[in-house]
Order: C-alpha cells, then sequence, then structure tokens
C-alpha cells in the first residue's frame, strides 16, 4: 500500500513554500468562507478575483454578481491554476473544497471538473475529490508495443500498485501529442512512424510539465500519421484558443485583456497575460512570459517576446511571430504565416497555405493543410506534414521529417537526418552527412548525396547516391530506378565502389 496525503479540514498555518487555494468571486470580494481566512491569515487581496496573491490562490466560483459560474468557466480555472502549478514545482498547493461553500455547487459536479485534469506532487487535495482520474493523452512505443521493456497490447487496460511519480513509477503518457516526441523520435531506425496510441489514465496521476505517471491506463486506437497531426493540432487548440479570454481587461501583470472589434490594437508587457480578439484584423502584441493570446478573426498579426507564449489562431490570413523559448502555437485559419524564433516551441497548423519558419532548436511542427511550406534551421527539429503539395525544408542536424502527403518536396541539409514519406509522387534531397530516407509513396524521386547516406523506396521510384573517399572528396554519384528485380522495394541502399549495395 501507498502513503496519502490530503488538504486538512483547517488549515491555521503554512511553510513560507505552502500555498493555500480557495474558491472566490471574481470581484474578489473575501468576506466569507475559505476567502475570509485567505483574507486574514495568507495574503488575499481585496479586489483580485483570481490568482496568486501572497500565499493564497484563488480560484474563481462565482462572478462578479455572486452568481454561480458556469461549469466550463470554472474548468478553465482549474485547468489554468494546474498549468501555474507545473512551472512552480518549489511551492506546494493545498486546495480546499472550492465551490461546496458559499458558492452551492454539489460536490459531485467539483469532483467531475478535478477528475479530469493533472497534478504534480506539489498539488494536495481534498480526500472527498477522490484521486481515480479520467485523462485522456498519448503514449509512444517500441515496434514491437513494448516501452522500458513493458509489453503493451491495444484495446487492454493495465494497473500496478504504485505512488506514481514521473520517470520513477507508473504508467506514462502525455496529454500533448506532441510532446510524446520530446520522449521519442517520430521515426525509427528505417523511417517508419513509431507507434503512438491513444491512452486514457483511471487511476492516481502525478503529472510534470509536460508527461505524466498513472497507476492504470488504458491503451486505445493507434494513430497513423495525418490522426497524429490533426490530433497535435486539436490540442493546441483547445488550449490556445478555446481557454482564451474576452473580458475583464486591465494592464497589469496577469491581465485579461478582451476585444471584439476590428481593427484592434492590444499590447501588454505583463507576466501571464490572457489575450483574446474576435474581430478582424487585429494587431497584437505581448512581451511578457507565459502570455495566453487568442484569435478568431481574419488578418491578425500576433507577435510575442516572452517565454512559454500559448498563441492561437482560428482566422485566414493571420500572421503569428514568436521569439520566446517554449511557445505553443495553434492555427486553423488559411494562408496562415507563422514564425518562432525560440527553443522548444511547438507549432500546429491545419489551414491550407500555412507558410511556418522556425529558427530555435528542438521545435516541433505538424501541419495538416494542403500547400504547406515549412522551413527549419534549428537542430533537432521535428516536422510532420500530411497535406498534399507541402513543401518542407530543414538545414539543422538531427531533423526528423515525416511526410503522408502527395506531392510532397523535402530538402534537408542538415547532418543525421532522417525523412520519411508516405505519398505519392515526393521529391526528397538530402546533402548532409548519414541521412537516412525512406520512402513509402509510389513514383518518389530520393536524392542523399552526403557522406554515408542510405536510402529506400518503392518500385518505379528513381534513388540518387554519391559516394566519397577517404578525404571526404566525391569519387562517383548515380542514380537508378526501382526495378524491384535489380534493385528491391523497401531496402535500404548504399553507393560503394559505384554499386548500389543492400545495407542494414
Amino acid at each position: 500500500m501507498v502513503d496519502k496525503v490530503f488538504t486538512p479540514e483547517n488549515i491555521t498555518e503554512l511553510k513560507p513554500n505552502e500555498v493555500f487555494v480557495f474558491g472566490s468571486n471574481k470581484a474578489g470580494n473575501h468576506v466569507g468562507g475559505a476567502a475570509r481566512v485567505a483574507l486574514d491569515k495568507f495574503g488575499a487581496v481585496m479586489g483580485q478575483g483570481e490568482g496568486l496573491q501572497g500565499r493564497s490562490y484563488a480560484i474563481p466560483t462565482l462572478d462578479e454578481n455572486m452568481h454561480k459560474v458556469e461549469l466550463s468557466d470554472l474548468e478553465r480555472s482549474v485547468k489554468d491554476f494546474a498549468d501555474f502549478t507545473k512551472i512552480h514545482p518549489d511551492l506546494i498547493f493545498y486546495v480546499t473544497k472550492i465551490g461546496c461553500g458559499i458558492a452551492g455547487f454539489d460536490l459531485s459536479e467539483i469532483v467531475e471538473i478535478f477528475k479530469h485534469v493533472s497534478f504534480g506532487d506539489n498539488v494536495i487535495l481534498p480526500e472527498e475529490f477522490g484521486e481515480e482520474k479520467c485523462i485522456d493523452g498519448f503514449k509512444g512505443f517500441d515496434s514491437d508495443m513494448t516501452c522500458r521493456g513493458f509489453k503493451f497490447e491495444e484495446g487492454e487496460t493495465y494497473e500496478e500498485d504504485a505512488n506514481p511519480k514521473v520517470c520513477e513509477k507508473g504508467f506514462h503518457f502525455c496529454e500533448s501529442p506532441f510532446s510524446v516526441l520530446n520522449y521519442r523520435p517520430m521515426l525509427d531506425d528505417d523511417c517508419n512512424f513509431i507507434p503512438i496510441h491513444r491512452v486514457t489514465a483511471l487511476g492516481r496521476c502525478r503529472s510534470d510539465n509536460d508527461k505524466t505517471a498513472t497507476t492504470k491506463i488504458h491503451i486505445g486506437a493507434k494513430l497513423n500519421f495525418s490522426d497524429f497531426i490533426k490530433a497535435g493540432i486539436d490540442f493546441l487548440y483547445e488550449k490556445c484558443i478555446k481557454r482564451a479570454p474576452t473580458v475583464n481587461v486591465d494592464t497589469s501583470d496577469g491581465a485579461h485583456i478582451g476585444s471584439s472589434g476590428d481593427e484592434a490594437q492590444i499590447g501588454s508587457s505583463g507576466y501571464g497575460a490572457r489575450i483574446g480578439s474576435s474581430g478582424n484584423v487585429a494587431q497584437i502584441g505581448s512581451s511578457g512570459d507565459e502570455a495566453q493570446i487568442g484569435s478568431s478573426g481574419d488578418g491578425a498579426q500576433i507577435g510575442s517576446s516572452g517565454d512559454g507564449a500559448q498563441i492561437g489562431s482560428s482566422g485566414d490570413g493571420a500572421q503569428i511571430g514568436s521569439s520566446g523559448d517554449g511557445a505553443h502555437i495553434g492555427s486553423s485559419g488559411n494562408v496562415a504565416q507563422i514564425g518562432s524564433s525560440g527553443y522548444g516551441a511547438q507549432i500546429g497548423s491545419s489551414g491550407y497555405g500555412a507558410q511556418i519558419g522556425s529558427s530555435g532548436n528542438g521545435v516541433q511542427i505538424g501541419s495538416s493543410g494542403y500547400g504547406a511550406h515549412i522551413g527549419s534551421s534549428g537542430n533537432g527539429a521535428r516536422i510532420g506534414s500530411s497535406g498534399y503539395g507541402a513543401q518542407i525544408g530543414s538545414s539543422g542536424n538531427g531533423a526528423q521529417i515525416g511526410s503522408s502527403g502527395n506531392g510532397a518536396q523535402i530538402g534537408s541539409s542538415g547532418n543525421g537526418a532522417r525523412i520519411g514519406s508516405s505519398g505519392n509522387g515526393a521529391r526528397i534531397g538530402s546533402s548532409g552527412y548519414g541521412a537516412h530516407i525512406g520512402s513509402s509513396g509510389y513514383k518518389a524521386v530520393v536524392s542523399a548525396i552526403g557522406p554515408g547516406s542510405k536510402i529506400k523506396a518503392k518500385k518505379d521510384s528513381w534513388i540518387v547516391l554519391a559516394e566519397y573517399d577517404q578525404y571526404g572528396s566525391p569519387v562517383c554519384v548515380k542514380s537508378a530506378q526501382i526495378d524491384g528485380i535489380t534493385l528491391k522495394e523497401d531496402v535500404f541502399y548504399q553507393l560503394v565502389k559505384g554499386e548500389f549495395v543492400e545495407t542494414e
């Protein structure tokens, strides 16, 4: 059995790194119940209805007129609180029975909200909230459906009696599809897309920034490449757009700025700003860290220079730029232009004609719209496209590029690239050292002219390889068609002494 810790019934004192979490009203009138305790003992600020204040954190359960907030609004606030706790692992948060007192919510309603939200070890909940979860996510596997030596099967449920801890105990998964790629390569050694399945956590859970451990997990359906890209974009849309605020304008840290008019100009320099705009041709700029920006109007121009920004746009012709590290950018409008120069960005686009450029290391880019133009110059980029006619270019080392749309054009000049394409008529070229390129679509043209490169392709496709001497000088460049007899389909080839030779 494992030890279980719950929020004490009455909290009268806290250690310096502990935080009292209470239900509030949006007007910040902390006059009764746990809110009064927070005001009298733990630094709650009269007039502040949400967020960290002193050694307390307010989650609004009532609006400005002391009416119940919508359950969807309460769920958003709880998820925002969960995000806050994950970026402050040095603090310990004691959650009281929010909403069950003056607000008048039924306990079962509050339990249902918390059931679908994951927290880290630094969040302590009331015993009445329970510990069983129902959280959907994604999990990557080796080709034989193993993970860290444990064999899984689709459709099965697995359980263990343990105290879940990320990277130590429990079954692990990610809530964001793109986050799976932080722990597993997108392509295996044969340039095949790795197995990624939908999963549901049904037991106790503990999370860090982007990974969760659970005591009970159900393995759902496997995602194909297109489904994976769509799931990543849907996640970013949900996180960046649907949770964006539209009211309560102010200019301090933690500002809530909302606009519904056309040609709005919105600027924020504070930390943790939430900016929402539904008008056309909006201009939105934010320089504070951890900003959340959402826009649904056409022709929006959005710029963010703070770290950890979450940016979502559903209008056509959006222009989005981010220079901060760890940005999450999602766009569902057509002809979007997205640029990111920060490290570790996650970018998803589902609109046609998107133009996506990234210069930071470790970026993850997914696009499902037709005619996408994607360029990356950072090392370790992971780029996936499922739309037809995609044009993908990468100059960084260690890139992983996957495409399932027909007519894709893929170019890579970095060393150690892994490129996989399943669409017909693909054009693939690589000039870096040690490239691994696999094409399963028909009538592709695949070129890998860097030293140590190898190619496999389908019958009727053409391949081009180069050979170098011991000094690194080219001695032979040769092309041939995969005819299924002399050169076999789905077999890797290298150029050795002027001849195509099978290789692992």
